[in-house]
Order: structure tokens, then sequence, then C-alpha cells
């Protein structure tokens, strides 16, 4: 595998990257991650979640533009907020992909949590009770604009980057837990599930 250089890297968000109309609770500032970009004939896009921290109680979906191939990102905006207080529930981890007749799509698993509420194992959150599923965000303008959010499950885990296969099927995975009866280290009571990769 080929190291990409130093001078192929860049950043798309930064502390610099809002302005003060975007609050955060936390006073460490800011915490980026999970994030992915696709090229259009119109640049760069990335999307990237924006959240308090990694058991985050604030939660945006966020995207970014580039038009010079990365050095500088332009266009910081949200296309959907999530939090405990007011919607009793976080965006988790989303994924874009450009599709063959150049739509872009982007998907994201939401899980409920209310104030004072844990951030769960994942197999925890991803029970009925909890009401964890993924959602769907389309753009058919190299991601000027978007649409959504449409569920399209209802057990979220984590989704990969949605592949467009040869007849045109649209497909992802996610994780999902299940039940098992044989570990190598016993687990506490009630912590008898592994996670498997679910192709949907």
């Amino acid at each position: 595998m080929r190291a990409v250089s130093d001078r192929s890297k860049f950043l798309v968000a930064g502390r610099d990257s809002y302005g003060p109309e975007r609050n955060c609770p936390n006073p460490r500032g800011w915490y980026h991650s999970v994030a992915n970009v696709v090229n259009t004939p119109a640049g760069l896009v990335a999307v990237y979640r924006l959240s308090d921290s990694h058991s985050a109680v604030c939660t945006h979906i966020m995207l970014a533009y580039s038009r010079d191939g990365g050095r500088s990102w332009f266009g910081h905006r949200s296309i959907s907020h999530r939090n405990v207080w007011e919607h009793h529930s976080v965006w988790v981890a989303p994924q874009l992909s450009r599709l063959r007749d150049g739509r872009l799509v982007i998907i994201c698993d939401l899980g409920r949590r209310a104030p004072g509420e844990d951030w769960p194992r994942l197999a925890f959150w991803q029970r009925p009770e909890r009401g964890m599923a993924n959602y769907l965000f389309w753009s058919e303008d190299d991601g000027r604009s978007w649409k959504g959010p449409v569920k399209c499950d209802d057990v979220g885990g984590e989704p990969g980057y949605i592949v467009e296969l040869g007849d045109g099927t649209l497909v992802y995975t996610r994780t999902e837990p299940a039940e098992a009866d044989s570990f190598e280290n016993p687990p506490p009571p009630g912590h008898r599930i592994y996670h498997r990769n679910v192709a949907t």
C-alpha cells in the first residue's frame, strides 16, 4: 500500500469552520467524526458528523464543499440536527455515496436517547424499545440541495456506504446483534451477544 504524502492530505473541518451562531454545549468545543468525500462534476462534497463529544447529546449531519481538490473547504452547513433535549435522539454515523446517475445519497443511523440516558452498546441500542433506524438523504444537484430524511429500516447499526450493483440495486451493510452460546471468554449475564455484518 502506498502512503499518502503530506501535501496530498487535507482538512475538511476544524474549529474555525463555523461562526459564533453554532454554539456547542461542550466548553471544550466541537467533535468531528465520520468524514467522507465524493467527487462530483461541481467539485468535492464532504459529509461528517459534528457533535459535542463521541457519546453525543447534540449532533449535526454536516456538508462542506471544495473546488480545488480539497485544499480549501467552504459552505459548512447542517442538513439535519438532532439532540437529546428536543428530539430524544442523535445522529450516529453518516456515510456518503455517489451513484452512476450522479445522485448523491447519505445513509445515517439515528439512535434514540433521552436526557439522562446512556450511550449504550450497539446491541442494546438496537433493541426495538430504543427505536434505532437508518435514514436516507438524497441530492440530485451535486449536493447543493437535499431531501430527507427518509427511514429505510428499523435496525440502524452504523451503516456502510451505499453501493450500486450492476443491475442498479442499491446495497448497504449494517451491524446487527445476534445471540450466541459459545464464547472464548464468558461474557457477563445478559451480554451473550456478538455482532454480524448484514447486507441489505
